[in-house]
């Protein structure tokens, strides 16, 4: 909470320099499932909460900043030949998701109701509170979509869909060649997606700022 609060206040500063959107948000939370050549993890599905911070880039796209938290149980359950060596075990651990990036919107039906489509990049931190779990950081990219209902000018209400893609890069190299059309040179990396996650949430919408 306090984390939100700083947040808040921050984002407040910023809004006399920018319009800018202010949104608390709440919803539920789908943890997820991997599979590994050990075993399996599941994540419990829960409520998350977090906050949006839009700032306007004309033409209902936005440049937004978002924070998302999770609090739930994990279960690791190995496969027969790691039972001995990875046993099953339970554990709490607090998903937090800290993501940048663009939002278009669409008007629809009237200007008050706007669709949008939202892309961003960041970073999530697993964070196991209990245990010898180790804590993990994962670089994530974000898709979502959904509408906003403004009430009036300065308020609105948001609901929203999202599905996060936490990646683990798996390497990378760097190669340059000679042949029959000339020299060329070229960089690869490959990665994963660790675990397929999303939420569903609605929160307000407070503009601020000029």
């Amino acid at each position: 909470m306090k984390k939100l609060i700083l947040i808040a206040l921050l984002f407040t500063g910023l809004s006399t320099y920018s319009q800018v959107e202010l949104s608390p948000m709440v919803g539920y939370f789908f943890g997820g499932k991997s599979n590994f050549y050990e075993g399996s993890l599941k994540i419990k599905d829960n409520i998350n909460y977090g906050l949006h911070l839009g700032f306007d880039a004309g033409g209902h796209s936005m440049l937004e900043l978002s924070y998302a938290v999770s609090s739930s149980d994990a279960q690791w359950r190995p496969n027969f030949s790691y039972i001995d060596l990875l046993p099953s075990r339970e554990f709490d651990i607090q998903t937090h998701m800290f993501l940048i990036g663009g939002t278009k919107g669409v008007e629809l039906s009237n200007p008050q109701l706007i669709g949008f489509g939202t892309f961003k990049a960041g970073a999530v931190y697993y964070n196991a509170t209990n245990g010898d779990i180790t804590d993990v950081w994962r670089f994530m990219i974000n898709l979502g979509a959904g509408i906003k209902y403004y009430f009036t000018d300065k308020v609105g209400i948001k609901f929203q869909g999202n599905m996060y893609m936490p990646m683990y890069f798996n390497g990378g190299g760097i190669y340059c060649g000679i042949g029959s059309g000339g020299s060329n040179c070229g960089a690869s990396v490959s990665s994963t997606v660790v675990i397929f996650q999303g939420d569903l949430t609605a929160g307000l919408i407070f503009k601020l700022g000029q």
